[in-house]
């Protein structure tokens, strides 16, 4: 199955128009159900276990970050790139979500 980009380059060339990319680490996405729910950013968590893409996007979306290291991002990871500027910066991590349930 081709992935999205394989498929959004396919018809941005045969509409000949740039798409905007809604994906993460764009916060577009939370504005609009911020906006169209009307929430408060401060009642949001973005969960996730991707510095570069699902805390980058807690951060440019202004809302707070559970990293969960149990996937992309494992404790080694999360300690030697947390400090680079170009990865997200997670509120809080977790070793896994046990605790929240």
């Amino acid at each position: 199955m081709p992935g999205a980009g394989t498929m959004s380059a396919s018809i941005a060339k045969s509409s000949e128009t740039t798409p905007i990319n809604t994906g993460k680490p764009n916060p577009i996405s939370i504005n609009l159900v911020c906006e169209r729910d009307n929430l408060d950013k401060s009642q949001c968590l973005m969960i996730g276990d991707s510095l570069y893409t699902d805390m980058q996007f807690a951060n440019n979306a202004g809302i707070d970050g559970l990293l969960v290291l149990t996937g992309v991002t494992n404790q080694e990871e999360y300690e030697k790139y947390s400090k680079d500027p170009g990865m997200g910066v997670p509120t809080y991590y977790a070793d896994d979500l046990r605790v929240f349930i």
